[in-house]
């Protein structure tokens, strides 16, 4: 009688067990069933459609920051807005009032980061062809790129093959005024600005080759007609939209940069100087109209000589020098891609006194891709071409030296400062600060001859 009174106590605890997993099974089964019916009417946690779909993937804030920090993860829908957590005050301030980070989080609103000083970038790899129209023949262009990052330049060159970039965010410029843009790259390259913040009034402005087969080195800004664009004028009070493409093969070496000149009427408008007046020779450039742009500027005062034949650097700066006719006044000789202080025509009164010193500021030379916002460069300790002189002075001791530099470019601004010292002048020789020198290669500088260095 004990025997099957402990064997039937055996079967009831086997079968309850069964029942109690048959059980369990179910309420599993009833719970992800309820949990699908109310994703399915948008709800979740009492959210409803307005609860944000990243909060329903992931657990924290410190995991989605993980997951959309790598490379591979898909693009978010436009329409979604990414929500952030307010920022939080110190803990026992939060522990005072009695609430915990859920309910930081729950309160959260809308935050929207501002980068001053970065562009974005959008990198679409493994698709060849050198050419724009084959980055847009790219089925994930322009919405789902591989890679997406910033920039602090608009300048890159990742040393990469068989990739597409596009570039684009805000100009804000920091003064009115006219700028005029310019394009360098290998392979193909677009330069798109609107002329307002968004994106419908887009225009392309300058461009490097539509097949794929054109290319230039970097700072190469004159290779192709199409790399320098019109002059545009922009406003300090406003933002404009912009967008710069890319395309790279498999061959060269990959590098896309955009460049701005804004011309010397900022100065001018800057000083308000009566006496400020800018001197241009021009050896027959094609790429944009100069007198007719210094007729539209508010320069005071300006002369403009068209010049004819190759580029003679010695013969253009006397030519200039050549329309001054009053001896006793101040003559700055300086080259195109430099970038003036506010104060550099004071600077230069203050240096130069006649028959008795000259001066040659130290002017910064910025590297390949640097700005005068984003400077990287070194001091030009060796360059003395920027030089201010009174007139009387460069007369006497015979101007610029035209007939030993003709066609062989550097070495005359040595040979123009040993004459101005054999004169028993001085040099005044000064470190200027937020004076630029904008990186430039010297091929395809010079019209239709290669001049010897």
């Amino acid at each position: 009688m004990r025997c099957r009174l402990c064997h039937l106590g055996q079967v009831l605890r086997r079968r309850f067990r069964r029942w109690l997993i048959l059980g369990l099974l179910a309420v599993g089964l009833w719970a992800a069933y309820l949990e699908l019916v109310a994703l399915a009417d948008g709800g979740g946690g009492g959210g409803g459609r307005g609860e944000h779909p990243l909060n329903r993937r992931y657990g924290s804030w410190s995991e989605l920051a993980k997951a959309l920090g790598k490379q591979d993860s898909p693009m978010l829908d436009p329409s979604l807005q990414f929500y952030l957590p307010q920022k939080l005050e110190v803990q026992n301030q939060v522990h005072r009032r009695g609430r915990s980070n859920s309910t930081a989080l729950e309160n959260s609103s809308s935050w929207r980061l501002e980068i001053n000083g970065q562009v974005n970038l959008h990198v679409f790899e493994d698709w060849c062809g050198g050419s724009i129209e084959q980055l847009r023949n790219n089925i994930h262009f322009p919405l789902y790129p591989h890679t997406r990052t910033t920039l602090k330049k608009l300048a890159t060159s990742p040393t990469w093959t068989n990739y597409g970039l596009r570039i684009f965010g805000y100009l804000h410029p920091l003064s009115d005024g006219e700028f005029q843009f310019a394009i360098a790259a290998d392979d193909n390259a677009e330069f798109w600005l609107s002329r307002s913040e968004t994106i419908s009034d887009l225009q392309l402005l300058a461009s490097v080759g539509k097949t794929g087969k054109e290319w230039t080195a970097p700072g190469e800004f004159g290779k192709f007609k199409s790399q320098k664009s019109k002059p545009v004028r922009l406003s300090a009070t406003k933002k404009y939209y912009f967008e710069v493409l890319h395309k790279q093969d498999d061959k060269g070496t990959d590098h896309v940069e955009v460049a701005f000149i804004s011309d010397m009427e900022e100065l001018y408008k800057l000083t308000k100087d009566p006496y400020f007046n800018v001197i241009i020779t021009d050896y027959s450039s094609d790429d944009m109209d100069v007198e007719e742009a210094l007729k539209k500027s508010s320069l005071r005062s300006y002369q403009y000589l068209r010049l004819t034949g190759s580029f003679e650097r010695s013969a253009g700066l006397q030519a200039g020098i050549d329309l001054v006719k009053d001896s006793h006044s101040i003559i700055f000789l300086c080259d195109l891609h430099i970038r003036f202080p506010g104060g550099i025509i004071d600077s230069i009164r203050k240096h130069c006194v006649e028959g008795k010193m000259a001066f040659a500021p130290m002017v910064m030379r910025l590297n390949c891709g640097a700005s005068p916002q984003q400077p990287d460069g070194y001091w030009e300790v060796n360059g003395f071409g920027l030089l201010g002189i009174y007139k009387s002075d460069l007369v006497r001791i015979g101007g610029m030296n035209t007939k030993e530099f003709r066609e062989k470019w550097g070495g005359e601004d040595w040979e123009l400062l040993d004459r101005i010292m054999q004169a028993g002048l001085e040099v005044d020789r000064l470190s200027l600060r937020n004076f630029f020198h904008h990186f430039h290669s010297r091929r395809g500088m010079w019209n239709r001859r290669q001049l010897k260095i």
